[in-house]
């Protein structure tokens, strides 16, 4: 079976980019003015915590994803490492069947163990950072809530899996934007009746259910639960499918530690050291900047299953056109994006009376330097991933651990605040991994930066072009 990512999935991709953006850029705003430094600071070491504890998915997500694909593109058997040679034309359902059940039986456990740890150590943690649950109304029981929400999100993670896994872009996009119409329209419904920090909480609880609830209606469609019929795991089938998954999962989840140290950790140990308001400066330029990467990346993403399959079926001409033009779009989108932020976003905030602000000039710009290295090795990383390969392992635990000591001691020892811990994470990265992965993959495909420039413009053009004709031929 052929895998394929249309020009409708990639538009798809950016309407589910807008939505994303949009309820951002529509709610945070309202957040902002509706709500105190304190209890935007909570809310993101909330969501710092929440990320934390994620990473008990250890790289399993990602695994899944690329197995279903591999079982749609015809593979009959699932490898700990490299691609199976045994590829036939046909979908392998009790296969499919199998790594299905797997996927129910794991998230079942992981979920459970993710709520043990937000009750119990992620309380801990909130009750030294809010003053013994002091600082905010409420805190205690938004917080409890946060955490069931936290539950419920681990525990249906596989759904997403299943579309992309089967290349169902459109539908995967689909369900993101319902998740995201739902997520506004219960935010701003609570926020102007009153309801606080509480408001963005019962948002972050109910809205997933709207997307998880369409992404099973589009995956299990009458014909799949046909295909599925009378498919029945059985535990050694399971047991075997896990430890395959696992051989490169557990890599890739030491790698996601890594990148929490880098990307997240730093968020949760300003909580240790500075008040909520300067956690909240912080927490909002790292969420205007991930807006931005998630935008910028939005292309990459979408053809995620097109490079699993190409690699499958040996496309490297194909390979190499793709991932030019996503990377082409990456550099021009999050350029853009982070000139706005830079010069922009305080005065955005003053419009809006927002009692919360961006840090200082220097401190935004030397963090959009790192966000833009760190983005583009993560495409070039997700890149050497499709090819069933996780050699940065390493690399990510000790950049991770280095980033995480870096903001220790600079919040410690010195008075840099904010400065010192972006220009620590940008040290830190640019060591290895910032130079690194791009490198591994320029040499594994025999490209350099100056033709993936060439060739992204000219494939930009060309989908640009392709859209400008169905505009005026439709």
């Amino acid at each position: 079976m052929e895998i394929s990512v249309s020009k409708r999935d990639i538009y798809w991709n950016y309407i589910a980019q807008f939505f994303g953006i949009g309820s951002g850029f529509i709610v945070l705003p309202v957040v902002l003015r509706m709500l105190s430094s304190e209890e935007v600071g909570m809310n993101y070491l909330m969501l710092s915590v929440s990320s934390l504890v994620a990473l008990a998915d250890f790289g399993f997500s990602s695994q899944f994803g690329r197995n279903i694909t591999y079982v749609f593109s015809g593979a009959q058997e699932l490898k700990k490492d490299g691609m199976s040679s045994h590829v036939e034309g046909e979908v392998n359902y009790h296969l499919l069947a199998v790594v299905i059940e797997t996927a129910k039986y794991l998230y079942r456990r992981i979920s459970f163990f993710v709520l043990l740890l937000m009750i119990t150590l992620g309380s801990a943690y909130m009750y030294r950072a809010t003053n013994g649950f002091t600082s905010v109304n409420y805190s205690f029981y938004i917080w409890l809530l946060f955490s069931c929400s936290t539950f419920f999100n681990m525990y249906f993670m596989y759904y997403s899996s299943l579309l992309t896994g089967a290349a169902m872009i459109m539908e995967s996009k689909q369900a993101t934007i319902l998740n995201r119409l739902s997520y506004i329209f219960i935010s701003f419904v609570l926020l102007f009746s009153g309801f606080g920090l509480f408001s963005i909480v019962i948002a972050n609880f109910i809205a997933p259910f709207v997307g998880r609830w369409y992404s099973y209606r589009k995956f299990y469609t009458k014909e799949m639960l046909s295909c599925l019929q009378g498919e029945h795991p059985v535990k050694e089938e399971i047991k075997d499918t896990f430890n395959i998954l696992w051989y490169n999962a557990k890599k890739l989840g030491i790698n996601f530690i890594g990148a929490y140290g880098v990307q997240q950790s730093s968020t949760f140990v300003i909580g240790l050291f500075l008040p909520l308001y300067q956690v909240a400066s912080y927490g909002l330029m790292c969420q205007l900047f991930q807006i931005s990467s998630a935008f910028s990346m939005g292309v990459f993403t979408a053809l995620l299953p097109a490079f699993y399959n190409g690699i499958v079926e040996n496309k490297k001409d194909k390979i190499i056109s793709d991932f030019s033009f996503s990377s082409f779009v990456f550099f021009v989108c999050f350029i853009i994006c982070s000139f706005m932020i830079i010069l922009g976003g305080n005065f955005c905030l003053n419009i809006i009376g927002s009692s919360t602000k961006l840090p200082l000039t220097m401190v935004i710009i030397v963090y959009s330097i790192h966000m833009f290295l760190e983005n583009y090795h993560s495409i070039c990383s997700s890149m050497i991933v499709a090819q069933n390969e996780v050699p940065f392992v390493i690399a990510s635990l000790l950049s991770g651990a280095g980033s995480v000591l870096c903001n220790l001691l600079t919040l410690k020892y010195t008075s840099f605040g904010l400065l010192g811990v972006v220009l620590g994470l940008l040290f830190v990265q640019s060591l290895y991994n910032h130079w690194k992965w791009p490198l591994w993959v320029f040499k594994e495909y025999s490209i350099n930066p100056l033709t993936i420039v060439k060739t992204g413009f000219l494939e930009t053009n060309r989908h640009l072009c392709g859209i400008t004709r169905s505009l005026f031929n439709g």
